[in-house]
């Protein structure tokens, strides 16, 4: 399939959004035709669900879901687009590939008649620069390299860079509306060489530890504006549990049947979304609140894997078909 760019005008790649009801979601799924595959990369508030999809050649390219129609986008003359984040106000940032495959941060702003305007963005003396998330008040956040490639987490607003944190090299994950952050930051073992991962969260400007003693690995996927963070945890013998940080407490999560477990969002209503794997590597999708999980099965899919949830309760995430991997967003059926 040949590279292409779909502007609003340009809907014959979009797929009717094919709904099935649920005992408690309605279905909605996201395809292009003749794309290798589709990935979920954020929800904002409205529902507009941003994503990849690949050609037939694996080359990235971004799209964005809304009022049931799919809008394709590319960076002009870019080998790859990479998205990233997306706010209420339908800002979109990430990164994109030149022609010497060097990335470059982007942020496109689409007007209500679907112009895409693309403003590219580069950290000075940084190789590489890739911009992560968004909040609702238009600060944009991303990794960048600074002195001896040292991975920086740096801020961009109004035109100017501000370095967040600049030791252990960290990993920006998940960007509240608020503007609070979670990732993972390298940890060197003693005597060794190679890193662990250690999850962190920064509310309100202050960047916090997640304590989790008998981690190797950790990292916290999502965080939400009163600053409750979840992620995943790994022990020595790699088996992994989902945890939930919150009020300086964390939880450990493990859904039922698990071999494991990893959350990958959370709403201000303290309702997380994650996924499971069995022994066997089979995959299932949940909601978490209090104790409580509740599936997410899409209908004639297999192997869902919920990405993240917005505060209205839709969650996205992908499955598989007879097609590849595709995107699905529940929506919560009203009672």
């Amino acid at each position: 399939m040949p590279k292409i760019t779909l502007l609003a005008s340009a809907m014959c790649l979009i797929t009717a959004a094919a709904s099935a009801a649920s005992a408690q979601y309605t279905y909605t799924d996201i395809t292009i035709p003749g794309s290798l595959q589709l990935s979920a990369v954020a929800i904002n508030s409205k529902g507009t669900v941003l994503g990849a999809w690949y050609d037939q050649t694996f080359t990235e390219h971004g799209f964005y879901f809304k009022d049931g129609a799919v809008t394709s986008f590319d960076y002009p003359n870019a080998v790859e687009t990479i998205p990233t984040g997306i706010n209420a106000a339908g800002e979109i940032v990430g990164g994109y590939l030149d022609q010497n495959y060097t990335e470059h941060g982007f942020i496109l702003k689409v007007s209500a008649t679907g112009t895409q305007t693309f403003t590219s963005v580069d950290y000075a003396g940084s190789p590489s620069f890739s911009f992560t998330g968004i909040d609702l008040k238009g600060t944009i956040y991303g990794d960048a390299a600074g002195d001896a490639n040292a991975q920086l987490l740096v801020s961009y607003a109004k035109k100017s860079f501000t370095t967040l944190l600049a030791t252990n090299n960290p990993t920006l994950y998940g960007v509240s509306p608020s503007g609070n952050l979670s990732g993972a930051y390298f940890v060197y073992p003693s005597g060794g060489f190679i890193p662990n991962l250690q999850a962190f969260v920064d509310v309100g400007g202050t960047a916090t530890t997640i304590p989790l003693p008998n981690a190797v690995n950790s990292l916290a996927y999502s965080v939400n504006n009163a600053g409750a963070a979840v992620g995943y945890q790994a022990n020595a013998s790699n088996v992994s549990t989902g945890f939930i940080y919150a009020g300086g407490v964390v939880t450990t999560v493990t859904a039922p049947g698990a071999a494991s477990t990893y959350l990958t969002g959370i709403n201000d209503h303290g309702l997380a979304v994650g996924y499971a794997l069995d022994s066997s590597y089979n995959e299932t999708s949940f909601t978490y609140a209090k104790g409580k999980f509740n599936p997410i099965s899409v209908p004639g899919g297999s192997a869902t894997g919920a990405y993240a949830i917005n505060d209205a309760g839709q969650i996205i995430g992908t499955y598989y078909d007879a097609n590849g991997q595709e995107v699905f967003l529940a929506t919560p059926v009203k009672k």
